[in-house]
């Protein structure tokens, strides 16, 4: 779940939409050592998630 929100982000993409362009984008699948992608809901409500989960952890340092 966190290596397609890098892939955008070295592609200059940072909105979680961008990840429905790359759905048939098999360079970006390969590149990155994906055999599927979420979809732009999935990954947005994960990211929230490890956000959520990594907040304690961030403002403790």
């Amino acid at each position: 779940m966190v290596r397609s929100p890098i892939g955008l982000l070295a592609l200059g993409k940072s909105d979680d939409e961008a990840i429905t362009y790359m759905q048939e984008d098999r360079f970006f699948h390969e590149s990155m050592g994906l055999k599927r992608l979420p979809w732009a809901e999935t990954l947005h409500r994960r990211l929230d998630e490890i956000t959520e989960a990594a907040q304690p952890i961030v403002l403790l340092t």
